[in-house]
C-alpha cells in the first residue's frame, strides 16, 4: 500500500508499506493492504509506517484505493 505523511511544512514520508498503525481518537488502528475506504481523526501519538515510527500531535488520515494519506498538525 502506498503511504504518504504530510506536515504543514514538508513531506515527512512517502513509500510502499505493508501496514500502518495510527493513533485515532477512537483508539489505535491498523490499516492493511486493500483496506476499505475511511477517514479518521488522529490524536497525539506515533504513526508506524512499515518499520518507521513518526510522532504526531494530531491530524487526519484518509484511506482510499490502497493508499493512505496522513495529514498531520505539525
Amino acid at each position: 500500500m502506498r503511504c504518504k505523511i504530510i506536515s504543514p511544512t514538508s513531506l515527512v514520508f512517502e513509500g510502499e508499506v505493508p501496514r500502518v498503525e495510527l493513533p485515532s481518537v477512537q483508539g489505535r488502528m491498523v490499516v492493511l493492504n486493500h483496506h476499505a475506504p475511511l477517514l479518521a481523526v488522529l490524536e497525539s501519538g506515533k504513526v508506524v509506517a512499515g518499520t518507521q515510527a513518526y510522532g504526531i500531535t494530531g491530524g487526519i488520515a484518509r484511506v482510499k484505493d490502497n493508499e493512505i494519506l496522513i495529514m498531520t498538525d505539525e
